[in-house]
């Protein structure tokens, strides 16, 4: 488990996004624009950026050009050259811009998920089949009737009870009605009356006409093959248990859509910041170049002093182009996860997170971590249940090698009278009472078929059993990994502050020393764009700690419950019942977390 100690949140400069520093004042000369947009591709050559046939490079190189040249027309105004123009006011997101918090951002990709949609259906669907394996036991209503008529010459006296030539007539009508159903323990169970109509020319037929009826009570029971609950209930369990993969498959899909949001929303927020490092090192090395220029025309600077200056003012507009090019792939990774219809991908809209990264020290328990994903992982669920299916299946199969040997019982209340009532009337418990009793038995021979059947199901279970063991070594390796990943960024987070912070001071020491004229602008240069990596170090560092929380959550289970994510049932009807929704609300302890 992981668990927060006392502990501070770190935000990185300038945070949220769009809210830099402001630039440091430029001053060019208009007659070296050329000049400078030649050094800017030879730059982008040498650096390895520039390969033929790429669009890409090209769209760059223009691009460097074009800011390149910018950066030559006269500023508006001028701040002192030993400290920065103050800090304008930030304005307001506009129509273009859409800043979002993490919960925003996460409610709605689950509310616009396709692939969440559809996987909420699934467990209802699964449901649908328990009811489906439930109904077998469900009675049944059923009714038959038969109508018919003899009309034939006599061949003896017993057809009409004379001796005479003639015709034998007869007028029939024979019906059925009752109920049957299956028992549990794998009997049919059936009650059911019947009736037989005659009305006839013979003198033999008393009454004439008549009606027999019968009450029947009927039990067919299997005793080897086919009984016991266990048995005739097997489907019932095994649809509750495919209900239940079915469930924990939404769980991972909705984890797993999770957990791609608020990477890409971290990764997103850590890429606008590369690009917020990349401005600012362009600025130091635009300042750099304002003053060699300078000095140039005072004859303290060379044109060498100049020309090293331009080149790191082209690499790094280079490096901030490449950045700002990976910061709108974010940005349309992350509309392409909420899928909203207000966020379109044709469009140019910004999407600016206004959460910074988060750090603070945390301590990780690897037992409790791998005992929770143990007991929570959706896949373990899973391989769980399929264990369970295939034991039941193997149950199911053992009974079929049995010989088939079934009983049959039936109770029957007869009936006689002239017309139907009165032959319902006449049925009692009295004399009139017939039963008869059955055995039926079948031994296949060679039994091959269920044999090989249950050879093939044992089969199955082994495999399931070693699938959830290597399902379950897994899972403890990947836990392993995550927290070992949040250690180590933890680690990573503070050694790359410690350089940052190191890399401030040299830059500022060489400031000074290229003010005083006791070196050139070469270690100068250096040190910025060792600054420069250090920033970008961090940010790197603060990102994989946040991923790797979002990766220790979801390799424990407990991603949902860390980003306060419920499943929750919306009303249906039983026509149309609705797919399972979820319920977003703050993350649990996160009001508790210093700002």
């Amino acid at each position: 488990m992981l668990e927060a100690l006392p502990h501070r949140q770190y935000h990185a400069a300038g945070w949220p996004p769009g809210e830099d520093q402001a630039p440091v004042p430029e001053s060019a000369q208009p007659n070296r624009r050329l000049h400078m947009a030649g050094l800017a591709l030879t730059a982008l050559a040498a650096a390895g950026c520039m390969r033929s046939g790429s669009p890409t490079d090209e769209w760059i190189a223009q691009e460097v050009a074009k800011s390149v040249a910018s950066s030559s027309r006269p500023a508006v105004r001028e701040a002192a050259p030993d400290a920065p123009g103050p800090r304008p006011p930030v304005p307001p997101a506009g129509p273009a811009e859409v800043r979002l918090t993490l919960l925003e951002a996460l409610r709605l990709a689950l509310a616009g998920s396709h692939d969440v949609q559809i996987a909420g259906l699934q467990p209802r669907i699964a449901e649908q089949d328990i009811i489906v394996a439930e109904a077998v036991f469900d009675p049944a209503a059923f009714a038959t009737s038969t109508v018919g008529r003899v009309d034939r010459p006599i061949q003896s006296q017993l057809d009409v009870g004379a001796a005479q030539r003639g015709l034998l007539v007869q007028d029939t009508w024979s019906w059925q009605a009752g109920l049957r159903t299956k028992v549990p323990t794998g009997g049919a169970l059936s009650v059911y009356e019947a009736s037989d109509y005659l009305s006839t020319n013979s003198r033999l037929i008393l009454p004439n006409p008549q009606d027999v009826t019968r009450l029947t009570v009927e039990l067919a029971h299997p005793l080897l093959r086919g009984a016991g609950y266990d048995y005739n209930t097997a489907a019932i369990r095994v649809a509750n248990l495919n209900s239940s993969v079915a469930f924990q498959d939404f769980r991972k899909g909705v984890q797993d859509a999770v957990a791609a949001v608020v990477n890409a929303y971290w990764q997103l927020a850590f890429d606008l910041e590369s690009v917020r490092v990349s401005r600012a090192s362009r600025d130091l090395a635009t300042e750099v170049l304002r003053r060699e220029k300078s000095r140039r025309e005072q004859g303290v600077s060379s044109d060498l002093d100049v020309s090293r200056a331009e080149a790191a003012v082209a690499l790094r507009e280079a490096d901030g182009i490449r950045a700002e090019s990976q910061s709108r792939d974010s940005m349309d990774r992350l509309k392409l996860l909420m899928n909203s219809r207000d966020l379109d991908l044709a469009d140019e809209t910004r999407l600016l997170p206004v959460e910074a990264p988060r750090f603070f020290i945390v301590a990780v328990d690897r037992s409790a971590a791998i005992a929770a994903a143990l007991g929570r992982r959706p896949d373990l669920e899973r391989a769980r249940a399929a264990v369970a299916v295939n034991r039941i299946r193997l149950d199911v199969a053992d009974r079929d090698r049995l010989p088939k040997l079934d009983a049959t019982l039936r109770y029957i209340l007869g009936g006689l009278d002239a017309d139907l009532g009165g032959a319902i009337e006449n049925q009692n418990f009295g004399d009139r009472i017939s039963w008869n009793a059955g055995l039926e038995l079948e031994v296949p021979l060679g039994n091959r078929s269920a044999d090989a059947t249950r050879r093939k199901r044992l089969l199955e279970y082994d495999q399931s059993i070693l699938e959830l063991d290597r399902l379950a070594t897994q899972v403890m390796q990947e836990v392993n990994a995550s927290a070992r990943a949040v250690l180590l960024a933890r680690e990573e987070v503070e050694a790359t502050l410690q350089a940052k912070t190191a890399a401030a001071r040299t830059v500022q020491g060489e400031q000074r020393r290229f003010e005083l004229g006791l070196t050139t602008n070469e270690e100068l240069l250096r040190a910025q764009e060792t600054l420069a990596t250090a920033e970008r170090d961090h940010l790197k560092a603060l990102l994989n700690f946040n991923l790797g929380l979002v990766s220790l959550a979801r390799a424990q289970g407990v991603l949902l419950d860390a980003q306060g994510i419920e499943i929750v049932e919306p009303p249906s009807t039983p026509d149309h019942p609705r797919p399972l929704g979820l319920r977003l609300a703050p993350p649990k302890g996160e009001a508790g977390k210093p700002e």
